[in-house]
């Protein structure tokens, strides 16, 4: 009797703007498939995402999220998560890049409205799940290559396992990092000023991954924009002191001193200011300090390349719905076999950069050969462009983008 063949269907969700993208995969021997999302999100029109995203509750049925992966902070990535938590979508985990208290409210100055939600997001998005009754919260931290990313021979130690193999028996819905890292202080349990809403915390590095059984691998890449000023030239005392002429340096000072004069303070408490901001008034001066910054920080995201975990044969399909062909330039070719099986979706993260491409090459060196999908970064932006990665893919990988 043959077994049960390994299957993996995949939607990219009609939202616009954004992105929304759901995975189910079955692995032979095992009862349930593992259901994961990466990104809900859209603007600025929200009424084709608040459809996707009811169209995929229904879809469940009832059934749960193993996990769900937030590629970054901004809004038309994440605006679609409390949607799909308040249609009775339960969610395991959720698998978050780390970024400080000031960084996140960097990013969440860019948002036109910061609505009530977005501001209990990007002042405590642990909590923020945990309130919605999300079981773990995984922290992502980037940078790898640090003491304990390997073992003492050199090699990185193999994968842990979601699950083995199983005559008839289901997923026991646990994820184990596999090159572990502590938890930010704002978040330990120890850290009596963190707020965590009961959620379990782990945070690890992007160096792990984690494997479905002996079938499927996940493969995430968190590179971290953020200069180390961000979170040092916080005091006026610091700005004053420091001599750097960096215009990206230059352009913080700007900024953290223009903070500090709307808040009448000597130094940033970013508690204080995502608590202030929910003001409109306030939130509006404090976007003119922001503004020459704004587009800093406008391509950080977090990649994750899924696939089969073993060199197996293995292809993939990609089809255009029967109702989307009108609209589909080149439908003819929206039905061809690619004889690879994994995916590498990029959110918005900005390839055009030298330094943040040659990390991206390193960080996913031996993954690309099995690539049969690339989510085009930032919805097409030229600026997050970079063809360098061409020549890494088997020539029949088929790109697809959200705009």
């Amino acid at each position: 009797m043959m077994p049960d063949p390994l299957t993996a269907t995949a939607i990219l969700r009609r939202v616009g703007q954004g992105f929304f993208y759901t995975c189910e995969v079955h692995c032979p021997q095992h009862v349930e498939p593992i259901r994961f999302v990466y990104d809900c999100g859209s603007k600025p029109r929200t009424k084709y995402l608040e459809t996707a995203v009811d169209g995929y509750a229904d879809e469940l049925s009832g059934e749960s999220l193993d996990f769900f992966v937030v590629s970054h902070y901004d809004e038309d990535h994440v605006n679609g998560i409390d949607r799909l938590l308040s249609a009775g979508v339960q969610i395991d985990t959720i698998f978050l890049p780390y970024l400080t208290p000031l960084q996140r409210l960097l990013i969440g100055l860019r948002s036109h409205d910061f609505p009530g939600w977005y501001a209990d997001f990007i002042e405590n998005p642990v909590r923020f799940f945990g309130d919605r009754g999300v079981r773990r919260v995984v922290l992502v931290i980037g940078g790898g290559n640090e003491p304990g990313d390997q073992d003492e021979e050199g090699e990185e130690p193999p994968p842990p396992f979601l699950d083995g193999p199983g005559e008839g028996r289901d997923f026991p819905r646990d994820i184990k990092p596999l090159i572990g890292r502590p938890v930010p202080g704002e978040f330990s349990a120890s850290d009596a000023g963190g707020s965590t809403g009961g959620v379990e915390v782990e945070a690890m590095s992007d160096r792990g991954q984690a494997r479905i059984g002996f079938c499927w691998q996940f493969k995430f890449f968190n590179y971290d924009r953020f200069p180390p000023e961000t979170d040092s030239l916080t005091t006026r005392a610091a700005i004053s002191a420091d001599s750097s002429r960096d215009p990206k340096v230059v352009r913080w000072k700007a900024f953290a001193t223009g903070l500090l004069d709307v808040l009448g303070a000597d130094e940033i408490d970013p508690f204080r200011v995502i608590e202030a901001i929910r003001d409109e008034d306030f939130r509006k001066a404090v976007k003119e300090a922001h503004r020459p910054i704004h587009s800093d920080y406008n391509d950080i995201s977090m990649a994750l390349w899924h696939g089969p975990a073993h060199q197996l044969a293995m292809g993939a399909w990609i089809r255009a719905r029967d109702d989307l062909r009108q609209h589909f330039r080149g439908w003819d070719q929206a039905n061809e076999f690619i004889s690879e099986g994994g995916t590498l979706l990029t959110g918005d993260l900005g390839l055009k950069k030298k330094t943040v491409f040659d990390e991206f090459e390193d960080h996913y060196d031996g993954y690309f050969p099995s690539t049969a999908f690339v989510a085009t970064p930032h919805h097409g932006s030229r600026r997050s462009w970079n063809p360098r990665i061409l020549p890494l893919l088997p020539s029949e990988t088929a790109f697809f983008l959200s705009a």
